[in-house]
């Protein structure tokens, strides 16, 4: 029974769906996606618990570990994921101190995730993620389609969200996204580096309760 799921899985996850278009480099790309009304919905991680979730737009912007099910089962959690109003698309973290296999690998998973939840009819806020300080088209060339992207610049410190803010407007010249989502943490000096015209911020849902 083990080797019968693990087989399913591989079938599914390691070969060529016939129904997806790919990246050059073989990412399933991201179908394009509405620029959903937030109507003040509060963002919170996938793992807290809420009465009602279709008031609430889960994140994984949490440790990898408190979400690795959702990756080695995905389709156990399809209803759970779908009662939410939406779901911003998963983190498997791209860090820029890691090596490039795991780097590659974490992108792999979040847009196969991504790409999965859409087909499935959820309603999925795409993650753009990429290890800053060394953008490069191999992680937005999944995301080509998409109008509203959410991005996190949690863990940044002073000099990284400098770098942060200006591969976002690279991306933004390539790829010129309707809306973008900002999740994390803000000072009033960043103001002048933001697509203020098409930008929403939103804080960390931890310090949103403080």
């Amino acid at each position: 029974m083990i080797r019968k799921k693990i087989l399913i899985r591989l079938n599914e996850f390691h070969f060529l769906n016939p129904k997806w278009d790919y990246t050059i480099d073989d990412y399933p790309i991201i179908l394009s996606n509405d620029d959903l009304i937030l109507n003040k919905k509060v963002i919170i991680p996938i793992i807290h618990k809420v009465k009602h979730p279709e008031d609430y737009i889960a994140c994984f912007y949490i440790d990898d570990f408190q979400f690795e099910r959702f990756w080695n089962n995905p389709r156990r959690y399809l209803k759970f994921l779908s009662s939410y109003y939406a779901v911003i698309g998963s983190d498997f973290s791209i860090y820029t101190n890691t090596s490039l296999p795991v780097k590659l690998y974490n992108l792999y998973r979040n847009v196969v995730l991504t790409r999965l939840w859409q087909d499935e009819g959820i309603n999925v806020i795409p993650n753009l993620s990429w290890p800053i300080g060394q953008l490069s088209s191999i992680y937005t060339d999944p995301y080509c389609k998409a109008k509203t992207v959410c991005i996190s610049n949690i863990g940044l410190n002073k000099e990284e969200k400098y770098t942060f803010y200006k591969e976002l407007h690279e991306i933004d010249k390539h790829l010129n996204f309707n809306h973008y989502i900002i999740y994390g943490t803000f000072d009033n000096n960043e103001i002048n580096y933001l697509l203020l015209e098409k930008t929403t911020h939103i804080k960390q849902y931890i310090n949103a309760r403080k």
